[in-house]
């Protein structure tokens, strides 16, 4: 299970939460359903304790899939970001070199030049 910082939880806390499940699984329905039929079986119990757990489990592996998917998108995003942002600081310059090259022209001759544009 992740924490909010997506990094795997105490160990110790997940087993707390998942004993507190299998707790109130086991005391609160199971004991309800032994006192109305007496001959329920004790292992049928248990395997619905088990497909319960085995649920949970599986649930909880795909929320950290999910956690690790959504991270790995969140990186990519920022990648691309970095990336067009690195374009867009290229085509600066090179505008900049492109206006520093119309100056120089216009400073070496000046009668091709005039505020219109080139004649």
């Amino acid at each position: 299970m992740l924490d909010d910082n997506n990094t795997l939880a105490r160990a110790e806390e997940t087993r707390l939460v998942l004993r507190e499940l299998q707790d109130d699984l086991t005391s609160c329905w199971f004991l309800s359903l032994y006192s109305v039929i007496p001959s329920y079986p004790r292992h049928a119990a248990q395997q619905v304790t088990d497909i319960l757990r085995n649920k949970l489990h599986h649930q909880a592996s795909q929320l950290a899939d999910s956690f690790n998917r959504v991270k790995e998108l969140e990186e990519e995003k920022r990648g691309s970001m970095r990336e067009l942002l690195l374009a867009r600081e290229d085509e600066k310059r090179h505008f900049e070199l492109l206006i520093a090259v119309g100056q120089f022209f216009l400073c070496f001759q000046p009668e091709r030049f005039n505020y219109d544009g080139i004649r």
